[in-house]
């Protein structure tokens, strides 16, 4: 998790991050990297022309976070099922 005193709010080519919604957005998901996230959020912004910048960004990115959280918990609930399937075969 970044250091919340050190103020690095994000600011890419489409979007820019305002320090208190990045202190926020630290603090409610805390299992997330920002910055490689920022970067897909803001990739993703500009792949497609067509899409305009969001109007409410702190919305934009609270769901892109909560959609990268849940990608987290399947992705750690697999690595789980292979655990327990190799401990399973070692007792056999």
């Amino acid at each position: 998790m970044p250091n919340l005193f050190e103020l690095d709010a994000y600011v890419g080519r489409q979007l820019t991050v305002c320090d208190a919604t990045h202190i926020e957005i630290c603090e409610l998901f805390p299992e997330v990297d920002v910055y490689p996230t920022y970067r897909d959020a803001d990739s993703w912004l500009l792949a497609c022309p067509a899409r305009k910048r969001p109007k409410n960004v702190k919305r934009f990115l609270l769901n892109w976070f909560r959609k990268e959280k849940r990608a987290l918990a399947r992705e750690n609930r697999k690595q789980d099922e292979v655990r327990r399937e190799l401990y399973v075969g070692q007792l056999r």
